[in-house]
């Protein structure tokens, strides 16, 4: 049974937000695949997502947290605004 996206499981949430901090500090494709697929197991079919997907989706989500460093979400408003790509702080894409 889910509750709130998250299948039930033994991981905490401390665990997740660890991950998904590692996740948009590194950009990392694969790590976003993994992460997916292990917490929105069916959700999607992660593995064959195109990587500029992702990486849109991963520097949208960096804008969205707290905790990551500013530094690095203006990385990524560079890196969207570069590919005329709109984030959610300028209203719908």
């Amino acid at each position: 049974m889910s509750k709130g996206g998250l299948v039930d499981t033994d991981f905490s949430m401390d665990e997740v937000i660890r991950e998904r901090n590692e996740m948009l500090t590194t950009l990392d494709t694969e790590t976003f695949r993994i992460f997916m697929s292990k917490y929105n197991p069916g959700e999607a079919d992660y593995e064959t997502m195109p990587e500029h997907k992702i990486l849109h989706s991963l520097h949208l989500a960096r804008l969205q947290v707290d905790t990551i460093p500013e530094s690095l979400k203006d990385e990524s408003r560079a890196w969207l605004k570069e590919r005329g790509l709109k984030t959610f702080e300028e209203g719908p894409a």
